[in-house]
């Protein structure tokens, strides 16, 4: 069954919502912060920060490509500033709370090439891989009402949208290739039947999964792949590879640190339960993100079949210098598991391809 995380107190979970035009973004901010507050969280919704621009006067009209890197550098600038500032209020307010951002720094990618995005990312002091792993905690894309749903494909809810329905699809599938490589892409098409209301239902579930409470089953599935072919992954919309380890850990006493904590609760959930403790370090070419996580038996919920075995999660990202502490206490008696991940898109949806490597020269099991 489904594995949520267990929500940590005084935490913040930072989320992005990005998508096509026309997606349904605006609907989705309003109705998650009210589902989301009901359920006890504190919700911030940083405003999309071109949307300030425009209606400030902003315009590119005409501009020449010098033009437009100085706005898409103004434009992330803004955009990180307004992030750690809501950041930081929610960290000050002391209760679990989520960070909706309309709009993530990474967006700008489908506005520029790839050399002028690479050459601001130089003058800036900026990392695209820092900006895509480091920022957020999951990202969840809304397709274009153009592509599924073209006859309710409009500018009711954004004055500024301009887009043709061909231009929102092409456009669509520039901002999903920007974010490839992120641990936790959701995409949310228009497809499964129930129109909008359906859709915003599936919003809500993805980003239930994502903060840590009981929703719906999503639809996340995994598969042995015994060889790869089919499509090849030249025709990919966007492909990021990267270098996992993850290596498990001795236990914790109790007393000690988050999996103690959690261990406390544990007991009363379930008499103890079995416990799996581990951190993963992923990344490649210098830059690297960290994640320590526990995994424990859990009581089934109401309305589980007879048998059936629930299994809760905490995850949290950790710095380096955390990540180097808690590999000090490897299991010896286990290997790390290193893999070769990657990701890509393919028909609106978003795949993680894992190659586990092997010992004693054997070839990766993919």
């Amino acid at each position: 069954m489904a594995s949520p995380s267990i929500p940590i107190p005084g935490a913040v979970t930072r989320l992005v919502l990005t998508g096509g035009p026309c997606a349904g973004k605006t609907t989705a901010l309003a109705t998650l912060s009210e589902r989301l507050r009901a359920r006890g969280f504190a919700v911030y919704v940083v405003p999309e920060a071109a949307t300030i621009f425009w209606t400030g006067g902003a315009s590119l009209a005409g501009a020449s490509a010098a033009q437009v890197a100085v706005f898409q550098a103004s434009l992330l600038r803004v955009q990180l500033a307004l992030e750690d500032a809501f950041v930081a209020l929610a960290r000050a307010g002391g209760r679990p709370a989520v960070l909706l951002a309309d709009r993530g720094a990474l967006d700008g990618r489908a506005y520029m090439g790839a050399r002028a995005w690479d050459a601001m990312m130089q003058a800036g002091g900026w990392s695209t891989a820092a900006l895509r792993d480091g920022r957020y905690d999951g990202i969840v894309h809304l397709v274009t009402a153009a592509d599924g749903a073209v006859t309710a494909y409009g500018s009711g809810t954004n004055a500024t949208r301009v887009e043709t329905p061909a231009e929102a699809v092409a456009l669509d599938a520039k901002l999903r290739a920007c974010w490839v490589g992120h641990p936790a892409l959701r995409v949310v098409d228009n497809q499964g039947g129930g129109g909008f209301a359906a859709k915003m239902e599936r919003v809500y579930r993805v980003v239930c999964g994502m903060v840590g409470v009981p929703a719906s089953a999503t639809c996340r599935r995994k598969f042995l792949v015994v060889r790869e072919g089919g499509v090849p992954l030249s025709a990919m919309a966007g492909v990021a590879d990267f270098d996992v380890i993850q290596t498990f850990l001795s236990p914790l006493s109790a007393g000690n640190g988050v999996a103690a904590g959690v261990a406390s609760s544990a007991t009363a959930a379930d008499g103890g339960g079995a416990w799996q403790e581990s951190v993963r370090q992923r990344g490649r070419d210098g830059y690297y993100t960290f994640v320590h996580k526990v995994r424990r038996a859990a009581a089934p919920a109401a309305g589980d079949p007879p048998g059936a075995h629930a299994v809760e999660e905490l995850k949290r990202a950790v710095g380096n210098r955390d990540y180097l502490s808690l590999l000090a206490r490897a299991d010896p008696s286990r290997r790390s598991v290193r893999l070769r991940r990657r990701c890509f898109l393919h028909a609106a949806n978003y795949y993680v391809l894992d190659a586990i490597e092997r010992p004693a020269g054997e070839p990766p099991l993919v």
